[in-house]
């Protein structure tokens, strides 16, 4: 064969054999370095991704932040206003509590003097015929219009003003009642119940003791005497238990301012508490 074909087989088989070097190479280490790339990528794609899911939590914590203090800005609020309407009701109540407390006292201090009057209006008109009954030698009775009359006058004085204090403290109840405690309100109604019920039938025995002073002389229900001093005597006691009941009231109203005391200090502990 001659020199030169040999020298180009060589060349030839050189060239053959570098290439497969070459693939072989590139067959060996082209995966790691062509996973190397990917991972790189990757791994950029995440941490980009990473930072925006990094930013999206923080614009979403926040936004949770400040919705939070906003809610509890309006909470605290609210609280406030709720605190305040609160304070002011009991602030209402306590007022009416002091207020009918007042009316309670004008109303008894005017009726205590009225039925001290009418009392004694019935007792002197009742045994002006009474002590006449009792007397030894005793023929008729004596006339007692024109002392009746003086106390006919005279008696609207006393009374009005009594009936007028006691008609103020039922008004005043009634426009409180919404807002009073319960109890309070219940015991303050059976108050005023209990004083009209006294105005009413200390006005019909003053009317009735008056009339039977003409009856006794001049009879027109066709009464005997002897029923007229019975009914006399029963008007002065009935009188004086009317009498009685309206001072016990007065003697309790101090009592009574306690008892709201004791009313209002557990109001005011009862806001505190809550």
């Amino acid at each position: 064969m001659p020199q030169e074909l040999v020298e180009i087989l060589k060349y030839l088989m050189s060239a053959a054999a570098g290439a497969g070097l070459t693939i072989a190479i590139v067959a060996m280490f082209g995966e790691k370095i062509l996973f190397k790339h990917l991972d790189h990528k990757y791994a950029e794609r995440l941490s980009r991704k990473n930072i925006e899911l990094q930013s999206e939590l923080e614009e979403t914590k926040n936004a949770l932040n400040r919705s939070l203090q906003q809610d509890v800005a309006t909470y605290k609020a609210d609280l406030e206003v709720l605190s305040g309407q609160r304070a002011r009701y009991l602030e209402r109540k306590i007022d009416s509590i002091l207020e009918l407390n007042k009316s309670y006292v004008f109303a008894v201090n005017a009726f205590l003097e009225y039925i001290d009057i009418n009392h004694a209006y019935i007792e002197e008109a009742a045994n002006y015929f009474i002590f006449q009954a009792e007397e030894k030698g005793f023929s008729e009775f004596s006339d007692y219009r024109v002392y009746a009359e003086i106390k006919r006058r005279h008696w609207p004085k006393r009374q009005k003003p009594a009936e007028s204090a006691i008609n103020k403290y039922s008004e005043v109840l009634a426009l409180r009642m919404p807002i009073l405690p319960k109890s309070f309100a219940s015991a303050e109604l059976n108050l005023v119940s209990e004083l009209n019920e006294i105005m009413n039938r200390s006005k019909s025995l003053f009317y009735r003791t008056m009339g039977l002073t003409s009856e006794i002389i001049e009879p027109e229900e066709e009464m005997t005497p002897e029923e007229c001093l019975v009914d006399f005597k029963d008007h002065i006691t009935e009188s004086l238990e009317l009498k009685k009941k309206v001072e016990s009231y007065h003697e309790n109203l101090l009592t009574k301012a306690q008892e709201s005391n004791v009313l209002i200090e557990s109001l005011l502990n009862s806001q505190v508490q809550g």
